[in-house]
Order: C-alpha cells, then sequence, then structure tokens
C-alpha cells in the first residue's frame, strides 16, 4: 500500500507540473543533437531553464518510500553511476531514452530523454515511467519484464534494471545457424506469453521491436522498453498513442485503440523471427499487404528455409497464425490468450523444440521420448506432463518415498539378500531394455533409483538418455567421476 502511495505521489506532482520541469534544463540543449538548429531560441531556453533551476521545487525535495523492491535513487547517484551520462556508458538508445550501463557492469539505467526541440510524445514521458514503474514493481511480475532495482524521479526520469543487457534481439535475427528454428520458437512462445500477461491485466503496450528484447545465450528473453504501457479501462477509447512508424497497426491511422492493436505488434514480431526476407525487401510495404502477397498461389509458408529445418506442418501452422495476427480489421484477429495458447499448442508435442543441448540442463527430449514409449519398462517413472516455458521440467505421475542409497545401508535384516537380488534383476532387465533399443543410459547412482515398500524400484534419473545408431561413434558424454568406465578417459 504504501509503496503505491508512493507512485501516487508521482502521478499528483507530474499533473500539476507537467513535463515542464524536465524539459528546461540547461543539458537538454547542450545534449541536443539539434542545437545548431535551434540557437536563436537559446536565450529564452536558458532563462526559463534558470528560472527552474533556482525555484523551489516541490518535486526535487519530495521523499518516497521504495516501490515494492525497488528504492528512490538520486541525480546524482545516476550520474555517479553512469559518469554523468558519458556516452561511452550509453548501450543503446530506446524509443524515447537511453540505456545506460553502470560503469561497474552490475546494473542498467534507462532514461527518458527531453532533448531541445519540445516533441509532442514529452509530454506522455511521466506516464509511462510511473505505468511501467507500476508493471515492474507488481507482485506476479512476468519472467520476461526486467528486474526494477530502483528509479529516479529528480531532474531526470529513470529507471534502475538490477541486470545488464548482453546481447539484444536485434542482432540474433540475422546470425545464420546461431539461431535457429528452436530458439526463435523460443522467443516467440515466451512474447505470446508476456502480451497475454499485459492483456490479462488490461494493459496495452504499444510497440515492442528486436532492439528492445534483451536475449541471454539459452534463449531466454527479458523486454526491457514500450512504445507505451497504459491501463485500459475502455477499451474502445483511451486516446491516441504513437507507434514506431513501421509498426504502425492500420486502424491507428484512424484515431482506433484497442489491444487488437497490440495483436497486431506481436505479429510484426511473430514475422521478423520466421520470416526475416520482409526485412529490407518489401520495407515500403505494410506488413500485411506483404504477407498476402507472398501467400499468393500454391504458397503456404513464409518461414525462411536457412532457417525450416524440414518442419513444413509447424511452418504453415505458424504462417497462419502470423496471417491472423495480421489482419487489417482488428475485429478479425484474436486476442493475445488465443494467440499465446495456439502457438504453445503448435510447438508443444515437437521433440526438437526442447533444447537438448543447453549448457548444465539434462536432455529433455531424449527423457521424453523414452517415458511416452507404448512399451514403456516397468521400472520407468509414469510420465504426466512436462513443461518448456521458461524453464525445462518432466512431471512424474509419482512421488517417490525412498530411494535405494537409504536401504543399501540399513540396519538389520529389513534389505535382505532376496529384497537386494530382486533389485538386481529389475535392473538388469531395465538395462537390457534401453539396449535393446539402442539407448545408452550413462551413470545411474542409488540415490536415483525410487524404492517401495515390496522393494519395487523406478528409475527418476540418468546420466544422459542417448540414442546409438553407430556404436563405435557416439560421442563423448559425460560420466559422474567415481563411475566413469576407464574407456571413457
Amino acid at each position: 500500500m504504501e509503496s503505491m502511495d508512493s507512485v501516487e505521489k508521482l502521478r499528483k506532482e507530474f499533473k500539476y507540473w507537467k513535463y515542464s520541469l524536465y524539459f528546461y534544463q540547461k543539458h537538454n540543449y547542450y545534449e541536443s543533437g539539434w542545437k545548431d538548429s535551434y540557437r536563436m531560441l537559446i536565450d529564452s531556453f536558458m532563462l526559463r531553464s534558470s528560472t527552474f533551476e533556482n525555484a523551489s521545487i516541490s518535486l526535487w525535495i519530495m521523499k518516497l518510500s521504495p516501490v515494492g523492491d525497488a528504492v528512490p535513487y538520486s541525480f546524482k547517484d545516476l550520474e555517479n553511476m553512469t559518469l554523468k551520462f558519458s556516452r561511452s556508458q550509453c548501450l543503446i538508445h530506446t524509443m524515447y531514452g537511453r540505456l545506460f550501463a553502470d560503469h561497474e557492469g552490475n546494473v542498467a539505467i534507462k532514461t527518458w530523454d527531453f532533448f531541445v526541440p519540445q516533441f509532442p510524445c514529452y509530454a506522455d514521458h511521466p506516464d509511462r515511467f510511473c505505468n511501467e514503474l507500476e508493471i515492474l514493481t507488481h507482485e506476479d511480475r512476468h519472467p520476461c519484464l526486467m528486474k526494477l532495482k530502483g528509479f529516479c524521479f529528480q531532474h531526470i526520469l529513470a529507471l534502475v534494471y538490477d541486470e545488464m543487457p548482453t546481447q539484444v534481439l536485434s542482432t540474433k535475427l540475422y546470425s545464420g545457424n546461431q539461431f535457429g528454428w528452436n530458439a526463435r520458437m523460443r522467443v516467440a512462445t515466451q512474447l505470446a506469453s508476456l502480451f497475454a500477461w499485459f492483456h490479462e491485466r488490461r494493459y496495452a503496450f504499444g510497440t515492442v521491436r528486436p532492439k528492445d528484447i534483451m536475449i541471454d545465450n539459452d534463449f531466454n528473453i527479458k523486454v526491457f522498453d514500450f512504445g507505451f504501457l497504459t491501463p485500459v479501462t475502455n477499451e474502445d477509447n483511451w486516446g491516441p498513442l504513437p507507434y514506431h512508424a513501421s509498426r504502425e497497426p492500420p486502424e491507428a491511422r484512424y484515431g482506433i485503440r484497442n489491444l487488437k492493436a497490440d495483436v497486431y505488434i506481436f505479429g510484426i514480431l511473430l514475422v521478423e523471427l520466421i520470416g526475416n526476407s520482409y526485412i529490407g525487401i518489401e520495407k515500403k510495404m505494410a506488413i500485411h499487404h506483404w504477407i498476402l502477397k507472398e501467400l499468393q498461389g500454391e504458397k503456404r509458408s513464409i518461414v525462411n528455409e536457412s532457417i525450416l529445418q524440414d518442419n513444413f506442418e509447424l511452418a504453415n501452422g505458424i504462417t497462419d497464425l502470423a496471417v491472423k495476427c495480421l489482419n487489417e480489421d482488428p475485429n478479425e484477429r484474436p486476442d493475445m490468450m488465443e494467440v499465446s495458447t495456439n502457438l504453445s499448442n503448435l510447438v508443444s508435442w515437437l521433440p526438437f523444440y526442447f533444447f537438448p543441448n543447453l549448457s548444465g540442463k539434462f536432455n529433455l527430449q531424449n527423457e521424453l521420448e523414452i517415458l511416452t514409449r507404448e512399451d514403456r519398462h516397468p521400472c520407468l517413472m509414469k510420465l504426466k506432463g512436462f513443461c518448456f516455458q521458461h524453464i525445462l521440467a518432466l512431471v512424474y505421475d509419482e512421488m517417490p518415498t525412498q530411494v535405494l542409497s537409504t536401504n543399501l545401508y540399513s540396519s538389520g535384516n529389513q534389505f535382505g539378500w532376496n529384497a537386494r537380488m530382486r533389485v538386481a534383476t529389475q535392473l538388469a532387465s531395465l538395462f537390457a531394455w534401453f539396449h535393446e533399443r539402442r539407448y545408452a543410459f550413462g551413470t545411474v547412482r542409488p540415490k536415483d533409483i525410487m524404492i517401495d515398500n515390496d522393494f519395487n524400484i523406478k528409475v527418476f534419473d540418468f546420466g544422459f538418455l542417448n540414442p546409438v545408431t553407430n556404436e563405435d561413434n557416439w560421442g563423448p558424454l559425460p560420466y559422474h567421476a567415481i563411475r566413469e568406465p576407464p574407456e571413457a578417459r
């Protein structure tokens, strides 16, 4: 409650002062790329800036409580962190400002800039700032949003993120095999999930571009910039807000604003992920016209052939979804919840989607295939489900109550000769079953084997489950150190 009071206090001050306090600051002239064109206005600009500078401004001295985990920073704090907003610390120009790196490399700082001359969008900067502050401190913040560490409203509007972008999606889109089909589908499902999350909470987000999306080496994303984040109370009447020119939904030209405009924005991102031939070739053509032109005749897919990997049915399904999102009539577009569900359904059954080679993670693809076989061995766990969104996981339809390692050294006759032989024969049967199906399984430890009171076992973890097509050449795979066969060296 106290944190929301802080945002409401800011909104009240912004309503009184508008954006004038932030615009009439001398550095907005000196740092402007347009200053040479506006020299005739410098005297009046500097006079008003001096007036505001010397006045006792309630906004500058206001004390605020943290908003969630985000604490207030002073302007001096940010100057020290960015070496006085040095160009050398600027990572990227955002839609309305800049993204800076902390000189110690720990956090990133996003600003809303007010450089000379005055632009109409400046009037909305205070609202953009407050809306992002609220969304990023939401108790159930979406995992594809940046983690917020702090904020600043004194002399500058800025957010301090508790993470540092190392690469953005725009640099990945054209990197060939390093950003293949699996990775692109992973990004698409994360974006759809995030955008559906916004709409469930009645927020519109406007323009999102590939350069506004941070991506890590495992293709997890974080979106750090939006055209606007605004609450929508009346979907048919929430006022004109600007879009990035090349991403403007067709209805925006006629003053129509609703949540279906965001669906159009997602459609553009989806096309960029699967059919990047649009970029730079048909740039002057509206994307909803371009996609229909591409699909003339018997062509059913716009997926770039270099990333297709023979997944023709999925390619057709994804293309069809993109066409629906880019429908010129907003009423004919699906809503974002429907888009997210349909996209997840399209990719969920594909084993190649599960990133078997992600560093530090087990081979989900192979375990999923083995555990869903019709002739699954009785010593394997029964599978209930799986997850691939933000985490790789299997859901078993049974709960281990004890494992073999706790029985091996139990006192008394609770785990005697007969019980031990029963376990041994079950393990031998399971391992023979693997080999009959040309699978190697690697390390299995007593702690990886569930055992019940009747000494029936279920193995739930393996060093690796790997299909073996050529027994003499299936590559080095890791073993647990003390269980490594001598030839593995």
